[in-house]
């Protein structure tokens, strides 16, 4: 079966419980295909390109589950078509 990026980003939200999701559980929210500290590279990178309504709860960061999936399709969704 293909993968394609619309269908990728509805199995990573149907497959996470809650409204939001933890950046440091971004390894489970994609099953392992980019890691919670890439993430918080590329955001100290470049602090104006992060998911739309992201947040923080005590010292965790958070993000509404679609913005996130959306916004990791866009970055990320390239390298993972090439290994599917």
């Amino acid at each position: 079966m293909e993968m394609n990026v619309e269908r990728w980003i509805e199995d990573l939200v149907a497959g996470c419980p809650g409204m939001h999701v933890a950046r440091s559980d971004t390894g489970k929210f994609t099953s392992g295909a980019v890691s919670p500290r890439t993430v918080a590279n590329m955001e100290s990178r470049r602090p104006d390109d992060v998911a739309d309504g992201r947040f923080v709860v005590g010292k965790k960061i958070m993000y509404p589950k679609r913005s996130y999936a959306e916004w990791l399709a866009k970055k990320f969704y390239k390298t993972v078509q090439k290994v599917v």
